[in-house]
């Protein structure tokens, strides 16, 4: 589950990805933002917080495996899958090879150390929603890293590395040859707060089908206010980093691209969303439902654009 192995570090070559790669920004995104606001939810909520939150911890792990998948896809010529390893291990010294000064190296790493904390914590979710304290053997443990003494220390390396995960996306286009990707260095900050956008979305929509439940629709309307704020943020996000490609600009404002880029993000996946939760003039949970897609689908929209549509 590390990064793109076939992108060489020594000055990252103008690298052609397609639609795995895609999938793969994507997914990689909506289990950051669902992890973060799963543990955001368990350190600093209420009781009843935290109590829903636990949700959030059912798709990172998920969401990381899909990631995992659309690599394999991607890297499955034997030539660039033997260059993804070698950013964790060295077959001539047959030892674990790290490098902090390394995008590539460093990214593998934590992205495992992410994945291996995701599936604590969907186990964690599953028996505290199952209600197996008293079944599972190692159940106590679990429950220790995520209430326990310890839960800080757990959930804040959790939140470290989603966060690095959700920026780490961007900083591999950042450091590629392609004039747009090179040129702005808000693309990590972009894909960090859309990642965490469309992690609510999927977190409200999972929780859709129980709106009439006043518990659960005190903590939708909590998550669905959060994400208005970021949306804000985002298409201010958007927009600065617009200005500052300067003439590569017009890479994404012209042709298909500005297509998709105003049609498919800015007015589908964030003004009309915005609207409908202003005026849920579907109903409340038809609003509910078509807003949390369009999240969804800007987000997408927003990765292909910035991974096929530049190129």
């Amino acid at each position: 589950m590390g990064p793109i192995g076939y992108v060489y570090e020594s000055g990252l070559q103008n690298p052609l990805w397609k639609w795995e790669i895609v999938v793969y920004f994507f997914v990689a995104g909506i289990a950051v933002g669902t992890y973060l606001f799963a543990a955001f939810g368990q350190l600093w909520g209420s009781r009843l917080d935290r109590q829903h939150s636990i949700s959030g911890y059912y798709f990172a792990m998920p969401m990381m495996m899909i990631s995992g998948l659309m690599l394999i896809l991607d890297l499955s010529v034997p030539d660039k899958f033997s260059k993804f390893l070698h950013m964790m291990w060295n077959p001539r010294e047959g030892m674990l090879t790290f490098k902090a000064e390394s995008v590539m190296s460093l990214g593998s790493w934590v992205i495992m150390l992410f994945s291996i904390i995701a599936t604590i914590s969907f186990a964690y979710a599953l028996i505290k929603h199952r209600q197996w304290e008293d079944r599972v053997p190692f159940a106590r443990w679990l429950v220790g890293l995520h209430e326990g003494r310890v839960k800080g220390l757990f959930l804040g390396i959790g939140i470290l590395s989603a966060a690095y995960i959700g920026t780490y996306t961007g900083i591999l286009l950042s450091t590629t040859h392609w004039p747009v990707w090179s040129t702005s260095s808000l693309i990590p900050l972009l894909f960090l707060i859309s990642g965490v956008s469309t992690g609510l979305a999927a977190m409200v929509l999972s929780l859709s089908k129980r709106l009439e439940q006043e518990q659960t629709k005190g903590y939708i309307h909590r998550l669905e206010k959060a994400d208005t704020y970021i949306m804000v943020g985002e298409i201010v996000i958007l927009a600065v980093f617009l200005i500052s490609l300067g003439p590569w600009a017009s890479v994404l404002l012209s042709g298909s691209n500005a297509f998709l880029l105003i049609g498919g993000v800015v007015v589908a996946g964030l003004l009309v969303p915005l609207y409908l939760r202003y005026r849920p003039v579907l109903g409340e949970k038809n609003s509910l439902i078509l807003s949390s897609s369009l999240i969804l689908f800007g987000g997408l929209i927003l990765r292909y654009i910035m991974v096929v549509g530049v190129q």
